[in-house]
């Protein structure tokens, strides 16, 4: 169960968060990149960071992002490369939240620093440190398939951080993203089975009404979300805070074996069969 954090727990995570940061003492912005090769798409992982110059070691009382993703760079063809890396950097635009006239991701940094000094200037007397941190990673990658799990962890004041987590699945060869339709046959079938392991995740009885448990879902029915990764062996669906429950209940990770609903799969999607 999740409380109000105290403030003194909140400085505590800004300075345990601080540590991270002051790796590169003196440097306000550091941008570095890790290349990865897989089997099928290519990509080098990005990594920016970028304070304001109120920040010293503590990071409290100022403003701080970083921003970790992965850039594609081969491996499938430009139209889907461009396709893929564009999508990537929307995303990252819209959990910053810089509006939309801002096209750069430095640009974005640049409106978010920006507006925390103009809040400051105007309530100098206020507590606050605003985070913005958005890690981007590759969940699978192979000839047909390309998975990521986007998240975003900030804090813009307020009793706590606000996380969320968002999956998304491409077809390489196309650049199509993959909706739950283009995976199951049987989406009923598959609530079915999902409900199974979410009443035995939560010790929720199999009689007992969601509502009374405090879940909310429509109709007091339970239903997949279109939230969700496959990987090698699992699907993976999260529901992130207040979707289906308090904030105090906590976000909820519901994984599915592969192999307990092949036979909801579609053709394509089943072992050895490649995704044309």
């Amino acid at each position: 169960m999740r409380y109000i954090i105290p403030i003194f727990i909140l400085f505590q995570f800004l300075f345990l968060t601080a540590c991270e940061f002051s790796k590169k003492q003196g440097e306000k912005e550091t941008v570095q990149g890790e290349t990865n090769v897989p089997d099928s798409v290519q990509y080098t992982t990005q990594l920016i960071r970028k304070m304001d110059n109120l920040c010293d070691d503590s990071l409290r009382e100022c403003s701080y992002v970083q921003i970790k993703y992965p850039e594609v760079t081969g491996g499938l063809s430009e139209t889907v490369r461009d396709e893929l890396n564009g999508f990537i950097k929307d995303q990252i635009l819209d959990m910053i939240g810089a509006g939309d006239t801002v096209k750069t991701l430095q640009g974005a940094i640049h409106v978010f620093i920006a507006d925390y000094q103009d809040f400051k200037s105007k309530m100098p007397e206020t507590f606050q440190t605003w985070i913005q941190e958005i890690d981007i990673r590759v969940l699978k990658n192979d000839t047909d398939i390309f998975s990521m799990a986007m998240a975003n962890d900030s804090y813009l004041g307020g009793a706590h951080p606000n996380y969320q987590l968002h999956y998304v699945n491409f077809n390489v060869k196309t650049g199509h993203k993959l909706g739950l339709e283009d995976i199951i046959a049987e989406r009923e079938q598959l609530n079915t089975i999902a409900e199974v392991k979410f009443r035995k995740l939560k010790n929720i009885d199999q009689d007992q009404n969601l509502s009374d448990a405090d879940f909310l879902f429509e109709n007091d029915k339970f239903a997949v979300n279109d939230n969700f990764a496959i990987t090698n062996d699992k699907l993976i669906f999260y529901f992130n805070d207040y979707e289906i429950a308090s904030y105090a209940q906590g976000p909820t990770s519901l994984e599915i074996p592969l192999s307990e609903i092949s036979h909801l799969l579609k053709n394509e999607f089943k072992a050895d069969q490649p995704i044309n």
